[in-house]
């Protein structure tokens, strides 16, 4: 697989093979340095709908929980420290936990439902800063200097994107909120998912591909999963590069969609399956299969691709994961394609198959891992590099 870089001072051509430069990833140590969860006896560790943990520079380890309401930290050796926030609707408070990340060192929150943003600074002071302008619905992880971006699927009546509207796809709109919650403005669009409605029911459709967003570095990261293309866009909405890459010819959409289904009825409830065939064997076969899945952008400019597999990352298998779509799906460890920073495929890297990557540092990963049961754990892992 040959990949190319292009920025916007000319398109430039990287060589399909490329020495590994030094500092690229090279592998992920068996055992985590670092597991924290369910302890029987102990409350405080039993994790449930974990979003976006991530450590701190200090060595602690932040676990914001959708269930609890709060922000669980805990320090480098795995003790419980503090919580930040609890239910409710006065400072400090939330009515959901959406996505959490780190400016500086002090910890800001999205609540989707006050549709504002709360942040814990270090010496115990909380600022709550309410979003003022169009609905929103998701949050991307990360800071911007002035600000942050925020995401929707545009609603009934509104004018879509040619590209959503030819596809049939959720038409994704990023926006860009400054540091006082006031609307900088549209920056970008990308296509969500695919929507389908049969007899019986509606959803995405059994293979339907997604849009990942992130924020690394100041600088907003876009892609549609059938493309392999990942536009890198400054605050402004204005294009910095472009990360595009070839691939592999797509295995048979027809024999992906067939045994997704075939999955997909055995893990049907008892009694389920034979609606449940029904159901998935009345969307259409699609058109196109994803290429890849998820993406993650670490400190040293290394973009961590996960390729698409179907019977993993089906939306009819769970692929689309427990919480916003736009922040990444269930169990996507496994072979992940690591691209140098000017575009060009130097490795690929083993992720452990129940760990669904969140976090890159320069010398560790953050991911939460689900066991058989469904129980939840955030765990660290040390990476080797080059």
């Amino acid at each position: 697989m040959a990949l190319i870089g292009s920025a916007c001072d000319g398109e430039r051509r990287a060589s399909p093979v490329e020495e590994m430069p030094a500092g690229a990833p090279v592998s992920i140590e068996a055992e985590p340095i670092l597991s924290v969860g369910t302890m029987q006896g102990d409350t405080i560790r039993e994790l449930y709908r974990v979003v976006t943990p991530f450590l701190h520079p200090d060595g602690r380890l932040v676990i914001p929980l959708a269930s609890a309401l709060t922000v669980r930290v805990f320090g480098p050796d795995g003790e419980y420290l503090t919580s930040l926030g609890q239910p409710g609707e006065g400072p400090g408070e939330f009515r959901s936990i959406d996505a959490a990340w780190l400016r500086g060192d002090t910890i800001e929150v999205y609540d989707g439902e006050l549709l504002r943003i709360t942040r814990f600074a270090p010496n115990g002071g909380i600022d709550v800063v309410t979003l003022i302008g169009p609905p929103i619905q998701s949050a991307v992880p990360g800071a911007l200097p002035d600000g942050w971006i925020l995401s929707r699927v545009t609603g009934r009546g509104e004018q879509r994107s040619a590209a959503a509207t030819a596809s049939g796809r959720d038409d994704i709109v990023i926006h860009h909120f400054m540091r006082d919650g006031t609307h900088a403005g549209e920056i970008a669009r990308t296509e969500g998912i695919l929507r389908q409605s049969v007899p019986g029911g509606s959803g995405p459709g059994p293979l339907s591909p997604r849009a990942v967003l992130h924020v690394h570095d100041g600088l907003l990261y876009v892609g549609e999963t059938q493309t392999p293309l990942l536009r890198v866009l400054g605050p402004d909405g204005s294009l910095r590069a472009d990360l595009r890459w070839e691939v592999d010819e797509p295995a048979s959409i027809a024999t992906a969609f067939e045994a997704v289904i075939d999955a997909a009825v055995a893990r049907a409830p008892a009694g389920r399956s034979e609606t449940t065939r029904l159901r998935l064997e009345a969307m259409p076969v699609p058109e196109r299969l994803s290429v890849w899945w998820d993406f993650l952008v670490d400190p040293e400019g290394f973009v961590w691709i996960r390729p698409y597999e179907p019977l993993r990352h089906a939306a009819a298998l769970g692929g689309l994961g427990p919480g916003s779509y736009l922040l990444g799906g269930n169990a996507q460890g496994g072979r992940w394609w690591i691209v140098s920073p000017s575009g060009v495929k130097v490795g690929e890297i083993e992720i452990p198959s129940d760990l669904s990557p969140v976090q890159i540092l320069s010398d560790a990963l953050v991911g939460i891992r689900r066991d058989s049961l469904g129980v939840e754990y955030v765990a660290t892992f040390e990476i080797v590099r080059r």
